[in-house]
Formats: C-alpha cells, structure tokens, sequence
C-alpha cells in the first residue's frame, strides 16, 4: 500500500490508549465496535457499501459549475501545483467524487497533525479510486470563517531543553473577524526572522525560510499562505483546497443555511436524540448546544451565534429580527452567514459528492452527533476515515532512548517514572557492597600486619597505623569518586532522557498537536518531505512511531 512488498516500514505501531488517553468512543470506532457503528454511514472496509455509496454519489447532482469557479479562482490565488489542478479539472466530470479534509488555518500550517491530515486525505483519495473504479479527488476545507485567531496565531518548537513559541498577530485584528478577511502585514517578516533565528542551521535552512516568506507575504490572505505554503512542502500534492468565503460557494449554501433556520427546532431535536443515545450507551457527547442557539453563525462584521427568542432572532449587538426577514438576509447575503461546526459538515457533504471524510479524534465523536442532520437534509452520510496519527522519532533521539534503556512510549505514561527506572537500571547494583568489603578486607589486613610487625621492631607500629589509615583513606577517596563519577553520569542521562522526551512526547502531550512541520523541514530538507509523502500510510489503527 506504501512501500514495496519486503520493504521494512518506517514506523511501527502503538496503541492508541497506550500514548493518547482514547476515549471509549474512539477505542471503539477504530475498533468497529458495534455499539458506535450506526452513528456513522458505511465502514471504509465495507468493499460492497462503499461501492453502493459512490453509484449513490454518483447518481446524484452537484452545483459543479459553481464550485469549479471557486475552485480555480483560489488556486491561481494559492499558486496550485499542476496535479492540483488537474484535480480541479476533474471535479467538472459527473462521475467525480471527493475525500475531504479540513483544519484551521495555523500560522506556517499549524500544528503537525494539520500536515496529517493533508497527507492522509490524498492517499484515501487514491486508494479509493482504485477500489471504486472512479475519479477521487483529495479536497481540504479552508475555515475561512472561523473567527478565534488565538488559536491559530503560534508555532511551538522545541530549543534546547525547553520549548519555545513564536507568535504572529496582524495588526488591526480585530476580536471575532472570520480569518479569511485577515490579511497578512509587515509584521510577519519580524516573525519569520525570529523564527529563522532560532532554529540550528542546516543546509536547507536557506531555501526553507525563503519558501516561507514566498507563501506568507504581506498583503496576502492569512488563510491563501496556509495553502501556498502547503504547495511549497509538497509540490507533487494533487490537493484542492476550499474556501467557503468564496461567493460561489456561499451562494451554493444559502439554501441550506435557509431550511437550517426553518427547521432549527427539529434539527436540535435530532442532535439532541443523538446525544442522548451515545451518553446511554456510555460514551461522550463531543459538543454540547443549547436549544435556543440555531445552527446558524451571523458574520458581517464579527462572527456572532444566532440565538432564538421566542418568534424572533438575534445575535450580539443586533436588533430582534423575524424569521422571514433573516431569510431574506441570507438571501441577499448569504456571505454574512456560516454554519456552526455541528452543520459545517453537513453543508460541505450536500455541496460536494463527499465519499469520505478525514478525522481526527475529536472530530469523530462529532460526528456521531450529526448522524440524523445528514438523513433530514437527505445527504448520504459520507465514510469517516481516522486521520494517520504519527510521533517522529528522530534517529539521534532513538539511539538516545535505546543506550540508556528507555521504553519511548512510558516517557508518555510517567516521564518522572521513567527516569528514576532507567537511572536505578544504569547503576551497578552491588557496587556499594563490593566498595564496603573491599574497604573491609583492608583493614582486616592492616590489622593482621601489625601486631607481626610491631612484635619484630615495636618502633614500626606508628609507620604500620600511618599506613593503614592512608590505605583506608585512599579506599574512601576512590569509593567517593565513583559515586561522584555516577551521579555526574546521572545528572547527564537523566537530561539526554528528559531532552528526547521533550522532542517526542512534548508537555506530555502528542508530539503532532504541538510542534509544526517547519522545524523538520529546515533539519531534513525536500527529500525527507517527499519520502514522508510517498510513504505516508493509511488504514493504520493505532498511533505509528515514524522512526529514522
């Protein structure tokens, strides 16, 4: 599936509850449990409904000429390679289908798993097109209306023993603008440099940073540097990005965002149903809403939550509006409108021929809760593909972790734990009693010399104490500098340990939510990211150590 067969893979598996504290409900999907199974459409092993699903797909109509514009306009924006746009190309053809992914837009792409996804969406989109026989092409949905910059605004890498975080806020940015209006200023060169500055030097470091200051330069939107970016990572990828800021796509939706507001009341009934049934079943309910908010987000200015009072709407700041009135509004300008992230997949998977869809955990128990607003909006509910979750174990860290006897996957567990067991395992465990009965049998000797040599000349009996006290003395001296030896030994593995873990598990949290792939690009250069792109696996159930 992803190297030739007898080729060793570069990673090995680990168990997600092993490394990530899974909930039940994510044990549970990965593992086709029963129980979860009817809160989602069709099991991406099931051959036979994945099939029924693409004729289904298939058969179905699409607004494809206005989603191609929107397509093609923001690939010339994003600078697109030329297999992503052949992909666009693709997409006009009925008998197209798509995988979608989607993650904010982080600054210089965000965190590691943002990279993941991308990753394993295209391989999906490969895989199945070979099992269905159709066009499959790898989509990934720009929220370009999300409004918290906070979150997106930082990259966390690791210096030394510690971690570090540079940030980057556009001035003005104002609190709740939907991002896909934020365009980037002078001040990213600042952030660039710094973080150019704080990463060792290696030969790709140059053409690293100079790709970075191509994709985000200032005038352009945050959310188009997001995907120039990814086109310099990869530019063999054949994924489209979406943007549904465009004015094609928002008018594509706004019927949807319509009967979202006329049929809020039954919408939250189903997502109620749902939720209840999962916490019965014991699992978790992802994301919690309350009856008087609709599905519906208000984004003129700031991205507001549209609330219900009594036959009336409103939102932060607004006048109450009639329900026809809002209608008209969405009508007029439907820009102005999003989903809330409850609709946002069921507005992608009605808009597009979505034959699956990449997620990560979170994501996931989301989407058990979202069932039953596919089925009302008549939308086949699309296969939920996990996202490939790795740990990059570097080659230095691995040999680090092997000398000294760590087990990589407890430093997660316990770090503090960890150390103290590989600490006790280094030191000689009978040194102290071999030190002590050498010190012994010195001065049993000592003792038995003496009286020998004081009875044969009485005057040697201070030269023979002199001597056994500078022997005792010398046997307390070496005993000391080998327990100092040991703990300077000490103090250093326990920081080479404490530094790996820092590299592969960092705060003690997945290694993919924290660091960006910028920091291993600049260390490994193009050809690493081209065999991470080739080699990239899917269908994998558990956590995967990509050692080397």
């Amino acid at each position: 599936m992803i190297t030739p067969a007898g080729t060793p893979r570069p990673y090995r598996g680990v168990a997600f509850e092993r490394v990530t504290g899974a909930t039940r409900l994510f044990r549970d999907f990965l593992g086709g449990a029963a129980g979860i199974r009817p809160f989602f459409g069709p099991a991406g092993d099931d051959t036979k409904a994945v099939t029924a699903l693409a004729d289904e797909l298939g058969a179905r109509a699409y607004p494809r000429a206005a989603l191609h514009t929107a397509l093609a306009d923001l690939a010339v924006e994003v600078g697109a390679s030329g297999p992503a746009l052949t992909s666009i190309e693709r997409f006009r053809h009925d008998d197209t289908l798509v995988v979608f992914a989607g993650q904010q837009t982080g600054l210089f792409t965000g965190p590691l798993y943002t990279v993941y996804k991308a990753l394993t969406v295209e391989r999906w989109a490969r895989e199945l097109s070979a099992r269905c026989g159709r066009r499959v092409v790898p989509m990934f949905w720009l929220p370009a209306d999300d409004h918290d910059f906070a979150e997106i605004e930082g990259v966390e890498f690791p210096r030394g023993a510690a971690l570090e975080t540079i940030r980057y806020r556009p001035v003005p940015a104002r609190s709740g603008e939907p991002v896909g209006r934020i365009l980037i200023d002078a001040g990213i060169e600042e952030v660039t440099a710094q973080y150019a500055a704080a990463l060792p030097d290696s030969e790709f470091k140059s053409d690293v940073f100079a790709a970075l200051r191509r994709a985000y330069a200032p005038g352009r939107r945050y959310v188009a540097a997001m995907a120039r970016l990814w086109y310099e990572l990869f530019p063999q990828s054949e994924l489209v990005f979406v943007s549904p800021d465009h004015p094609s796509v928002a008018r594509a939706a706004a019927p949807l965002f319509q009967k979202a507001l006329q049929d809020e009341g039954e919408l939250y009934r189903l997502y109620r149903a749902a939720s209840d049934l999962l916490l019965g079943r014991g699992y978790h309910a992802q994301v919690h809403k309350s009856p008087d908010q609709t599905f519906l987000l208000y984004q003129q200015f700031q991205r507001h939550s549209i609330h219900r009072q009594g036959d009336t709407f409103l939102w932060e700041g607004s006048e109450p509006l009639t329900g026809d009135h809002l209608l008209e509004r969405i009508v007029s300008h439907p820009d102005y409108f999003s989903a809330n992230v409850l609709l946002r997949p069921v507005v992608q998977n009605a808009l597009f021929p979505v034959l699956g869809v990449v997620l990560g955990p979170s994501e996931i128990a989301y989407y058990a809760q979202i069932g039953g607003l596919h089925d009302h909006f008549g939308v086949p509910r699309p296969l939920v593909l996990p996202r490939t979750s790795v740990t990059i174990v570097e080659a230095t860290v691995a040999r680090r972790l092997q000398r000294h006897g760590v087990d990589l996957v407890a430093l997660r567990a316990d770090l503090d734990l960890e150390v103290a067991r590989a600490l006790r395992a280094r030191f000689p465990h009978d040194l102290h009693e071999t030190l002590a009965r050498a010190a012994g049998r010195i001065e049993a000797v000592f003792d038995e010399v003496r009286p020998a040599i004081t009875s044969f000349e009485p005057t040697l009996e201070a030269p023979a104490r002199a001597a056994g006290v500078r022997a005792r003395r010398e046997m307390e001296q070496l005993t000391q500098r080998a327990y100092a030896a040991h703990k300077r030994r000490e103090e250093e593995t326990e920081s080479q340990i404490r530094r790996a873990a820092l590299q592969v598990f960092p705060g003690g949290e997945l290694q993919e939510r924290r660091f960006n792939i910028v920091y291993y690009w600049a260390r490994y250069g193009p050809a690493w990211l081209a065999r991470l792109y080739e080699e990239w696996p899917t269908g994998e159930r558990d956590h995967l150590l990509w050692e080397g």
